[in-house]
């Protein structure tokens, strides 16, 4: 994997991925997508050890919809 490259590992047969390699400040181009695809299909999405202030986080949940 190259670096800034998002990987989703799955987190039990059917449901539920960890996603590595984004920056939930910061999204690169095409990152949104693969984030809601991912979610579509897995329903839980994880994105661990992320340093994201209130604002940062209501702000990348935009990308799924009005929070």
């Amino acid at each position: 994997m190259s670096e800034g490259q998002v990987r989703l590992r799955a987190i039990t047969p059917n449901i539920g991925a960890e996603v590595c390699g984004v920056d939930a400040r910061q999204l690169r181009d095409g990152e949104a997508d693969t984030l809601r695809a991912a979610l579509i299909e897995r329903k839980v999405i994880v994105l661990r050890d992320q340093d994201i202030s209130t604002a940062q986080y209501a702000e990348f949940m935009r990308i799924f919809g009005e929070p």
